[in-house]
């Protein structure tokens, strides 16, 4: 891995169901962290859709089959626009028509996508509205290995350690992390990162949108 790798977390407060105007606001975010010198962008959890399943219900559902390939093109530009590599989590569609993943995507710095995370491990009401992934994938970048892990996933140790034991230096943690569970939050990371000899990448949410709050706080 290069002795110096510059990340850049995007800590957003999004727009309930905005999908358009979600994209729009982290490109701007991206190219600004760009412009700082970043190489490796990660956004939060389900950004585009925003995250909020107990109010969106059945709508991120419509929202992530509408909108996958219009955000799948979109971003790629971003990424190539600002020649960095973008790791952005939306729901994704694969093979399956209608079915949808709770997915992180990376693009390159030339906007290609390398590939896909899909979260095993689904909270409460996501195991409604998506499918579990069941790959763990490490991608070969120009600034090092990048393993992803999701939001509920940092919980367990296994998916850390298989990703680390598959050569990964980095994880990514794109998340949507509530205000009471902020202790797990400062605990864990650390946790995951001293046990594998990586470093752990949170990229959470700043939000409080009928009734839930999330609590920014993105840390490497």
């Amino acid at each position: 891995m290069a002795k110096l790798v510059n990340i850049g977390m995007i800590q957003m407060n999004v727009t309930l169901g905005d999908v358009q105007g979600n994209l729009e606001k982290a490109a701007q975010f991206v190219e600004d962290a760009a412009e700082k010198g970043s190489q490796i962008i990660c956004l939060p959890k389900l950004f585009s859709t925003g995250y909020h399943l107990n109010y969106l219900g059945e709508k991120t559902v419509e929202l992530g089959l509408t909108y996958f390939q219009d955000s799948v093109q979109f971003l790629s530009n971003v990424a190539r626009k600002n020649k960095v590599y973008l790791i952005a989590p939306i729901p994704e569609e694969r093979e399956i028509k209608g079915v949808l993943y709770n997915s992180a995507l990376l693009f390159n710095d030339e906007g290609d996508l390398e590939g896909s995370y899909a979260a095993p491990h689904l909270q409460g009401e996501e195991a409604i509205y998506f499918r579990e992934g069941n790959e763990f994938p490490v991608f070969e970048t120009k600034y090092g290995k990048i393993g992803i892990a999701m939001f509920y996933d940092v919980g367990f140790p296994e998916v850390s350690r298989i990703l680390s034991l598959k050569g990964a230096e980095m994880i990514f943690i794109p998340g949507a992390w509530k205000a009471q569970n902020m202790d797990m939050w400062d605990l864990i990371l650390p946790q995951r990162a001293l046990e594998n000899l990586v470093y752990t990448i949170g990229v959470n949410h700043i939000s409080d949108d009928h009734g839930l709050e999330l609590f920014g706080k993105s840390k490497i």
